[in-house]
């Protein structure tokens, strides 16, 4: 990386990298376990309900190894912040169909640990 990539805003970043090609392979591997996912999420939902839980947040992670399902690598140029932002907005995007219908407004949160929240 050279100075001038270090002063780019990630939107100009998203324009240097084929942004939709590496969004719609990140989505299109977490489709593979909608199914899954919304089964899990529903057994979440009963059991808030059960409990009296007042509401829900799906933590986006990306400092991991061994993604599970496995994700591509982060686009060259970007950062670490500029990968969580995008997986937080690709998680978002994919995991809303999925939630439960009837929960109350802003009972389901999604965002990661370092308080990225879409």
């Amino acid at each position: 990386m050279d100075a001038s990539d270090s002063q780019l805003t990630f939107g100009d970043k998203l324009d240097a990298v084929d942004t939709g090609d590496y969004r719609a392979a990140v989505t299109g591997i977490l489709g593979s376990v909608s199914n899954e996912t919304s089964a899990r999420l529903e057994r979440f939902w009963t059991a808030a309900r059960a409990d009296g839980v007042e509401g829900i947040v799906i933590d986006v992670f990306v400092d991991q190894d061994g993604w599970e399902p496995a994700v591509p690598p982060r686009p060259h140029g970007w950062t670490r912040d500029d990968l969580e932002a995008a997986f937080v907005d690709v998680v978002r995007q994919w995991v809303t169909p999925l939630l439960p219908g009837g929960a109350p407004k802003g009972f389901w949160r999604i965002g990661s640990l370092d308080g990225t929240f879409a």
